[in-house]
């Protein structure tokens, strides 16, 4: 991908967070009756089958990296947790700020709970990944795989199928 944005970035992201289950899906689907091979599912794109090729290169060229990435956003451990959050303003975007969230976790949704009343306490899903796990290779792994990344000819429409987008 030549030039990539912040938008880019942040797809290859969400793609990633999205991986294992879009796999799942791959090996478990439920279409095709009868004498029919099975379909292949709505949520292996063609933009996944790239991912996932990116990420074949990665191993084999870079394995730190690949060990580092897989780690953070594709095989976190996923909780949820009640906390204390927050709202900033940094540039010309708000952002949520979580101060009892650790170095190694990050917040993938949050919801104000209703019985909070005006304090401001969330229900959040974490991911946590270890600790060895270190955020500026992170970054580095998720240029390499930008740089690899080609988005296919035949994609039609956003990158993450809808019902990926509502999971």
């Amino acid at each position: 991908m030549k030039s990539p944005s912040d938008h880019d970035r942040q797809t290859i992201v969400q793609m990633l967070r999205q991986f294992r289950e879009a796999q799942e899906t791959l090996l478990h689907s439920g279409q095709g009756s009868g004498g029919n091979p099975k379909l292949m599912p709505k949520t292996w794109t063609a933009e996944m089958r790239e991912l996932e090729r990116c990420l074949e290169v990665l191993a084999r060229s870079k394995p730190r990296l690949h060990r580092q990435v897989m780690a953070c956003y594709v095989d976190p451990t996923i909780g949820r947790r009640k906390m204390r959050g927050r709202m900033e303003r940094r540039g010309k975007a708000d952002v949520m700020v979580w101060p009892q969230l650790g170095p190694c976790a990050h917040v993938l949704k949050w919801a104000k709970l209703p019985e909070a009343g005006k304090a401001s306490e969330y229900s959040c899903v974490v991911a946590t990944y270890p600790s060895w796990v270190n955020k500026p290779l992170v970054a580095l792994a998720v240029a390499c795989l930008l740089r690899e990344y080609e988005p296919p000819s035949d994609a039609v429409g956003p990158a993450l199928p809808a019902e990926m987008l509502a999971a």
